[in-house]
């Protein structure tokens, strides 16, 4: 249960850092992008009903990644150095779990990863 944990944290510590800096508006942009996108089947299981926008993988990948890197270069360019090593460290590390979901989301794996199958019970 690692990889959704450290993507929690992802967002979390993305929209904390937004928030401190001053810009609150990626902050709602952020959270209404990362409710409003969705992989079918990532979330919720595949063809349940669920409010939002059904994308390709590459595309929810893409926002993962990039809120990630924005909340990252936002740490490193606002923070002092041990401020922003564990922030970018929590983000980076979240990247590095969810490679197997992403695989899967990418169309590389049949099936998805475990906790994603566990999450939907």
């Amino acid at each position: 249960m690692l990889p959704p944990l450290f993507r929690f944290l992802a967002e979390l510590t993305t929209w904390i850092v937004l928030l401190i800096t001053g810009y609150w508006y990626f902050t709602i942009v952020s959270m209404l992008t990362f409710a409003l996108v969705n992989f079918n089947g990532d979330k919720k299981p595949k063809d349940t009903e669920m409010p939002g926008i059904y994308v390709r993988g590459w595309i929810r990948i893409a926002v993962e990644l990039g809120f990630g890197l924005v909340g990252c270069g936002f740490s490193i360019y606002y923070f002092e150095t041990i401020i922003s090593i564990p922030l970018c460290t929590i983000i980076l590390a979240s990247f590095v779990l969810d490679r197997e979901r992403w695989l899967w989301m990418l169309g590389k794996r049949v099936n998805p990863p475990a906790y994603v199958i566990y999450v939907h019970k």
